[in-house]
Parts: structure tokens; C-alpha cells; sequence
């Protein structure tokens, strides 16, 4: 009984000195799920952490309007897109969209805003779409919408669109690097590995450059290592 009393008091001396609320923090909740990341990756968070995302920018010529009321209601947009004010802008664009629906600039535009969302990729992939057809060889459109295809887990059409947007600015190296992140996404290391060095060529002082060239390495050799078994 004396035996039973001074473990029970040594339990409740310990349970005062345990921080409780610290631990719960560590504990996982009930019904979350852990972020959704690429495939092969392991030096990041999350796609979004090393994806370029591009737009035309605003003294960028492209496929606008020749109506003067949708350039003023553009141009409004625009301040409304710089201070990220995306709400407000969203809905100057989509009524440029709408009075002229050859307006490349104001699809493009609702492109990166859906696309930022993170959420609404159909209507991203649908604004960047619609802004090709007008501007089908501007490669800010391209490089998004690839990025859209990838966070969609459409890896092959992705590259497809990374490698166009690469073909319109050879000296872009977030362009080069999405395309390897694509290429490692369909584990075509050898490819990856290219995407990198050019990409690392043109920012040699960018570090992330630096860690997925050595991703892409690894996985090759190890790819190689397997095939050889």
C-alpha cells in the first residue's frame, strides 16, 4: 500500500512539471493532411517555392485592345494588379474581357490572378488559354500556363509549355529551371540536369539553382544504379 501511495504521488510530481500545451502543439490534429508537393522533391516545401511565375509585363507590347474605353478600364486595372489589389482588378479585366474578348492582356492578366489563388486552376488554365489564341507566341503566357499544368499533376503538357516559353527567352533562367522541375516530375534526370546547368549559367549566385542541379545528379546516378541491377 505504502508502495502503491509513493507511485502515485510520483506520477502526480511529474504531471505538474510537464508543459502540456507545448506538447499538444507537436501532437497532429485530427483531420489535416500534409502539404501537397512535387514528386521527386526534397529540397522545398512546396512547387510554389521554386516556380517562377511570369507576366506580361506592363510596358511589355502585346495583343491589347483598339478600344479606347478598354484601354482606360486596362489601365485602371493595372493600378488596381500593382498593389495587389486583386479583386479590384479581377473585375476591371474580366469587363475588358467581355467588351473585347480578343484582349489577350486582360486574360492573361486573370491568369495570374486565379493562378496565385492557388485553387482555381481550370479557370487559370481557361484565361491563359483564351490569351494564347491572340498572343500565341508570348512566353510569359506560356511559362504559366505550364505552370498551371503542373500543379494539375500534367506533367508532358507542362513541358510542352516550358519548353515554348524557353524557345521565346533562351536567357530566362526561372524558365529553364521550371522546365527542369517539370522534367524531374516525369523522372527524366538527364534532361533536369541540362534545364539546371542553363539555368545556373545564367544566375550562377542563385542557391536553389545550385541544390536542384545536385537533386538531379543524385537521382540520375541513382536511376542509372538501378537500371544496371
Amino acid at each position: 500500500m505504502i508502495i502503491f501511495l509513493i507511485i502515485l504521488l510520483a506520477v502526480i510530481i511529474i504531471a505538474l512539471f510537464i508543459d502540456w500545451s507545448a506538447l499538444s502543439q507537436k501532437l497532429p490534429r485530427r483531420g489535416t493532411r500534409p502539404a501537397k508537393s512535387a514528386p521527386v522533391q526534397s529540397m522545398a516545401q512546396d512547387p510554389q517555392d521554386r516556380f517562377s511565375m511570369e507576366d506580361v509585363p506592363l510596358d511589355e507590347p502585346t495583343v491589347s485592345s483598339t478600344n479606347s474605353e478598354v484601354e482606360k478600364m486596362l489601365a485602371e486595372a493595372d493600378i488596381h494588379f500593382r498593389k495587389g489589389e486583386m479583386k479590384a482588378a479581377e473585375k476591371l479585366y474580366l469587363q475588358a474581357a467581355a467588351d473585347d474578348p480578343r484582349c489577350s492582356k486582360a486574360y492573361s492578366r486573370l491568369g495570374v490572378i486565379y493562378l496565385e489563388n492557388g485553387e482555381e486552376w481550370e479557370d487559370a488554365e481557361a484565361a491563359f488559354r483564351q490569351a494564347l489564341k491572340y498572343d500565341p507566341q508570348n512566353g510569359f503566357i506560356l511559362n504559366n500556363l505550364g505552370l498551371v499544368l503542373y500543379h494539375q499533376d500534367r506533367y508532358a503538357d507542362a513541358i510542352r509549355n516550358f519548353e515554348q516559353s524557353v524557345r521565346q527567352d533562351e536567357q530566362n533562367a526561372a524558365r529553364h529551371s521550371n522546365l527542369g522541375m517539370a522534367y524531374m516530375a516525369m523522372r527524366q534526370y538527364a534532361k533536369a540536369e541540362s534545364s539546371f546547368k542553363k539555368a545556373l549559367k545564367l544566375a550562377p549566385n542563385e542557391m536553389e539553382y545550385k541544390d536542384l542541379l545536385a537533386e538531379a545528379m543524385e537521382k540520375k546516378s541513382a536511376h542509372k544504379a538501378m537500371l544496371r541491377k
